[in-house]
């Protein structure tokens, strides 16, 4: 059998897809996110620590 079963609900990897799909919905998306954050670090004027060293 070529040609493969495509894109389907019932493909394993479209459970993913439509789960990004709706966390982007309610989160926001990754530039809306993004923008947020550069606004937080240019009000607070520094970027917060990852890693206490």
């Amino acid at each position: 059998m070529l040609g493969g079963i495509g894109f389907t609900a019932e493909h394993p990897p479209h459970r993913h897809v439509r789960r990004a799909l709706v966390l982007d919905g309610l989160r926001g998306s990754a530039r809306e996110l993004t923008r947020e954050a550069g606004a937080l670090v240019l009000a607070r004027g520094t970027a917060p620590r990852l890693v206490q060293l």
